[in-house]
């Protein structure tokens, strides 16, 4: 069950960048800011439906320094590191952001062994120089088609790479904030409650930006916003999901699952984005690279 558990979060993550590119494709006009603060509405309303289900004791008696503590971990993951994530995908694509995105387990070590003081093993120093090496192969694919307002092939160029920096900040703001969370679900809530509080504190403040630009873009009635609720949808399924999967599995076995989402990712447009993203052999080698990447650096680190 864990096993299944971990793949459902692979399977969501992945697929929620998919619905993120797809909104961005149908609204050309929104922002970033408004597409997360859709999602992560929809998401808030899954994981308070979980929390209301399952968690309703723990719920209501977390305490002051739970609330701040997860509340900390909100403004850097789900508020930045998404923002980030969907910015990313709407310059270069759901492909290349997703895999970029996988690269988090690289700064989690980074601040381990920096701040942690933690070891650098052999599999952790060959998982980083295969993630370099990812990133070297997704650098070299050029995408099918501009950005819409990007103009020329300069234009272009700055924002493939803007879109890289974007990807990195995304994986930064997951894989940074990673000792954060274990630490507070081991010592304050439990994983759940602290998610919905992260949640919670991240739609507040995505709140004002977030509905300036769906008043500004007059999109608030589109269809397209539908493509933004089942990214949430997703992601907050990839969630629960991936914290159920902890407490079944040791994170040696559950990590590395979850961070196969770019595959799905890849399948996922494959199946049904084909006119819209190119899939190469430079963007599958990269994310292969990156996905083992990501697994040696998680088994070097339970060693």
């Amino acid at each position: 069950m864990g096993i299944f558990l971990a793949i459902v979060a692979a399977v969501g993550w992945g697929i929620s960048s998919n619905f993120a590119r797809l909104g961005f494709s149908s609204i050309k006009s929104l922002s970033p800011a408004g597409g997360v603060f859709v999602s992560v509405v929809a998401s808030l309303v899954v994981v308070l439906m979980v929390n209301l289900f399952f968690q309703w004791e723990e719920l209501t008696s977390i305490s002051t320094r739970a609330i701040l503590w997860f509340s900390l971990v909100g403004l850097t993951s789900f508020a930045f590191a998404r923002y980030c994530h969907f910015k990313s995908v709407d310059l270069i694509g759901a492909n290349r952001a997703s895999a970029l995105s996988a690269a988090a387990p690289l700064f989690a070590t980074l601040v381990a062994v920096v701040f942690l003081h933690e070891e650098l093993t052999l599999p952790i120093l060959s998982g980083i120089l295969l993630i370099i090496g990812g990133l070297y192969s997704l650098s070299g694919h050029q995408a099918k088609t501009h950005n819409p307002g990007t103009g020329s092939k300069t234009a272009q160029k700055q924002a493939n790479i803007w879109g890289y920096v974007f990807a990195l900040l995304s994986a930064l703001g997951w894989g940074g904030t990673s000792a954060l969370i274990r630490w507070g679900v081991s010592n304050l809530a439990p994983p759940l409650v602290g998610a919905l509080v992260a949640v919670t504190m991240a739609t507040i403040v995505l709140s004002w930006p977030g509905v300036r630009n769906l008043r500004s873009s007059r999109v608030s009635k589109s269809t397209g916003l539908v493509f933004f609720l089942l990214a949430g949808l997703m992601s907050a399924m990839g969630t629960t999901a991936n914290y159920g999967a902890l407490k079944l599995l040791p994170v040696v076995v559950a990590s590395p699952l979850a961070n196969t989402s770019p595959l799905f990712t890849l399948l996922f447009a494959f199946a049904f984005m084909k006119g819209s993203e190119r899939i190469d052999r430079k963007i599958i080698l990269g994310a292969v690279l990156i996905i083992g990447g990501s697994v040696l650096i998680t088994l070097g680190r339970a060693e």
